[in-house]
Order: structure tokens, then sequence, then C-alpha cells
């Protein structure tokens, strides 16, 4: 997912500066964060692995919730994945670089996605990221077919 932002930002980067850049910023940074956050799961899997005991591993989650970094990680997640494709929806609409449908569908689905998984609505989750995909599959033939928009100086 992080490649395909990164290629929806410089994008409409060129089209739209700011709201390519606060696109990149958000959701791109957020996509990028939730990486570099600790895996429970993985650290849970290899304690496991390893032989520690249920009520260390436990400990150890807790003390890793309580660090800035998972925190900071999670919230820049969620904040970039409602904000930051709302950004970059505005910036297409503004370009007519793409139909306006795939510009709203982008500005939909990753909110929706949020919603899914806050809510426990697998369906909305999974819609969302339906859409996203529909809405980068857009992009994605504009650029096949036109480039990103940008041109390099002397080229």
């Amino acid at each position: 997912m992080v490649a395909a932002v990164l290629l929806a930002c410089v994008y409409v980067m060129a089209r739209s500066p700011k709201l390519g850049l606060a696109g990149l910023l958000l959701f791109g940074g957020g996509a990028t964060a939730a990486n570099v956050a600790p895996s429970y799961d993985f650290v849970t899997l290899a304690g496991l692995d390893k032989g520690v005991d249920q009520a260390t591993i436990v400990k150890v989650i807790e003390g890793a919730d309580g660090l800035a970094m998972p925190a900071v990680a999670g919230i820049w997640f969620i904040v970039g994945l409602v904000i930051g494709p709302i950004c970059l929806g505005i910036g297409l609409l503004r370009s007519r670089a793409v139909p306006a449908w795939a510009a709203w569908v982008l500005m939909v689905a990753m909110p929706l996605n949020v919603v899914g998984w806050v809510t426990g609505v697998l369906a909305l989750a999974y819609a969302g990221f339906a859409l996203l995909t529909v809405a980068f599959g857009v992009l994605a033939l504009d650029v096949a077919r036109n480039g990103t928009g940008w041109v390099r100086a002397g080229s």
C-alpha cells in the first residue's frame, strides 16, 4: 500500500503541490509509521516460540504500550488514513486529472475503512480497501497513459 500511496502523492503534487504534500505527510507518513511500530503479534509469537510464559509476554506488550513511539505511530496512522486521502482527493478534484467519482471514492475509502475497524464491522473495512483499490487503479491507468505530470528540466 505504501508504494501506491507514494505514487498517488507524486501524481497529486504535480497538480496541487500543497495538497499532495499534505497527503504524503499524512497518508504516506501514517502508513509508514504503522510499519515501524512494534508488531504485538510478532512479539507474542516470538515469545511463545522461545518458551516465554504468557504473563511475561503480556507485561512486555503492556510496557510497549506505555512508550511514546507506538502511541505516536498509532495516532499518526489513524489520522493520516482519514485526512490524507481526503487531501489527495481534493487535489484530484481540483485538477480534473481523473473522473470526479474516482476522487470521491478515494476520499471515502479510508475513512470508511477506519470506521469499519473501529466499529468491528469488517465489511466496511474491506469495502474501504476495495474502494481504495478502485481509486488507485484509476489513478494508475492515468499514470500509465500520461505519466505522473512531472517533467525534468532538459528532458
